[in-house]
């Protein structure tokens, strides 16, 4: 399959998935994971806590890829057998469940420093919080200080950990393409549009899955500016061309929509209703991915024209739930991208 037939792929899967998955999925795996991680390291301090237990969740979690993918990042979806069911609802009986240290109550509708995630990569977050460790010990610091700095070091361990597993899975069945995103994103900074993108869907994925509780919504901020030097860098250098970046912007977009449940917010409360996924089958049923496009910019010297942004409103699907796309308009800006 060529770029253009695996984007299309996405896009009928996530349109399958949006129209007829079973209610009754639910992530199994990251339940359980989670559950025997608090077990085995409920008794720390809790940002060891939830490092240590976010290592423990993506050293074992699940790694599926499939042939048509232009990027990493699934996870095990799917109606439980009769033991993990069992087991499944004796954890989300107990109500303490959403307490679990290793996550972050959030309750949603945040955004991370993408521009700093991208600028520093995984590696960079990690020797910053190496060299803010000597510091406090330098410093005699007091012990629940050292531990937060810890524990996002063992946070970004295990963001690094997750992107390196994925890796070499895509290199054992064949992937050499996205085993090479991998590798270099698991050491550097990125350096191209797809490096990027894939860097952003793998923290997108980690943390929704596994480091985050009820209605975790995210805001990617503004995709078009944050992205944008390694579209123009590509393109120059002759390695990725506008269809290309269209392709990837597809699969972008339809890998979001994987994390829903069927159903929608006004639905999600009933206890008979056996139509929608609800909030404790899956914690992200129906959390929003947000993306800014267009507005002016303090990113960019002319604050307003941007080739990117024109390019990921021409690859929205109406019939997606995900992401859902704010675009601002402004003075100067031309009906073309309105309409």
């Amino acid at each position: 399959m060529n770029m253009k037939e695996k984007a299309k792929k996405s896009y009928e899967e996530a349109i399958f998935s949006l129209r007829n998955k079973s209610p009754q999925s639910t992530l199994t795996e990251r339940w359980f994971l989670l559950t025997e991680a608090w077990e085995k390291y409920g008794d720390l301090p809790q940002p060891i806590c939830m490092g240590m237990g976010l290592n423990y969740a993506v050293e074992r979690a699940s790694l599926p890829i499939k042939e048509h993918d232009l990027f990493l990042g699934r996870f095990i979806d799917k109606v439980p057998d009769e033991a993990e069911e069992a087991r499944f609802l004796s954890i989300i009986a107990d109500q303490k469940h959403k307490q679990n240290p290793i996550t972050s109550l959030t309750l949603g509708h945040i955004t991370l420093d993408w521009e700093g995630i991208l600028e520093l990569g995984i590696s960079g977050y990690i020797e910053k919080a190496d060299k803010r460790l000597g510091e406090l010990k330098t410093e005699n610091a007091e012990e629940a200080s050292l531990h937060i700095i810890e524990g996002i070091k063992l946070c970004c361990e295990a963001y690094r950990t997750y992107i390196v597993r994925y890796g070499k899975a895509a290199g054992d069945v064949g992937r050499e393409d996205l085993a090479e995103v991998c590798e270099a994103i698991s050491k550097r900074p990125p350096e191209s549009f797809r490096e990027a993108m894939q860097l952003i869907l793998f923290v997108l994925t980690v943390y929704y899955l596994y480091a985050s509780t009820t209605v975790s919504c995210l805001t990617l901020g503004r995709l078009d500016e944050l992205l944008l030097k390694y579209y123009e860098n590509d393109l120059e250098r002759g390695v990725l061309t506008r269809e290309d970046a269209a392709c990837l912007i597809d699969d972008f977009y339809a890998k979001t929509n994987l994390t829903l449940g069927r159903g929608e917010h006004q639905m999600s409360n009933s206890p008979d209703n056996k139509n929608n996924t609800g909030w404790d089958r899956n914690h992200l049923y129906d959390s929003p991915t947000y993306i800014l496009l267009g507005g002016k910019s303090s990113m960019r010297d002319n604050r307003v024209r941007n080739p990117l942004t024109k390019l990921f409103l021409e690859r929205i699907v109406p019939g997606y739930k995900h992401p859902v796309v704010i675009f601002r308009w402004h003075d100067g800006c031309s009906e073309e991208y309105w309409s």
